[in-house]
């Protein structure tokens, strides 16, 4: 009986010794501040996404680098080479910083191009922000050229 509890409990801790050992990585950008002229930058956000307008993803090619990016900090933290998890770290919340940055400049979404303005959004966003020429999202480019990326890297799965 007592052999069993300890084999059951050695069976316990090899399992979370091995759910500790590969690193979770959460990435993206935030700005600087979270609100522009007195609204919820957020809130513009998801009503935007809701609208078609979602620059938050990744091309293929930079899907490609972040995996990349992704195994080279699992082999760093494998190597309990700290300095080398937030290099890479560092580098693959720039990347995604650069993707929507991109995009946002592009006009493009993950559904491809960003649906356009209404005629009406549009004379309001010339008129009132004084806006003219924007991308969608922008306003004054004040928040876009203040997205910095941000990313963590932690112990489990």
């Amino acid at each position: 009986m007592i052999d069993m509890k300890i084999k059951g409990l050695e069976e316990v801790l090899q399992f979370m010794e091995d759910w500790c050992s590969a690193p979770r990585i959460s990435k993206g950008c935030a700005a600087d501040g979270y609100h522009e002229g007195g609204v919820a930058n957020a809130t513009i956000l998801n009503s935007q996404a809701k609208e078609g307008r979602k620059p938050y993803f990744l091309d293929a090619s930079d899907e490609q680098q972040g995996m990349e990016l992704e195994r080279q900090i699992v082999d760093a933290w494998t190597e309990r080479n700290a300095g080398r998890v937030m290099d890479l770290a560092r580098r693959i919340g720039q990347l995604f910083t650069d993707a929507v940055k991109r995009h946002i400049n592009e006009g493009r979404s993950e559904d491809g191009p960003m649906k356009p303005l209404s005629k009406r959004y549009e004379a309001i966003k010339e008129h009132v922000y004084h806006a003219k020429g924007k991308p969608i999202l922008v306003r004054s480019g004040q928040l876009l050229a203040s997205l910095a990326p941000f990313t963590s890297v932690r112990g489990g799965r």
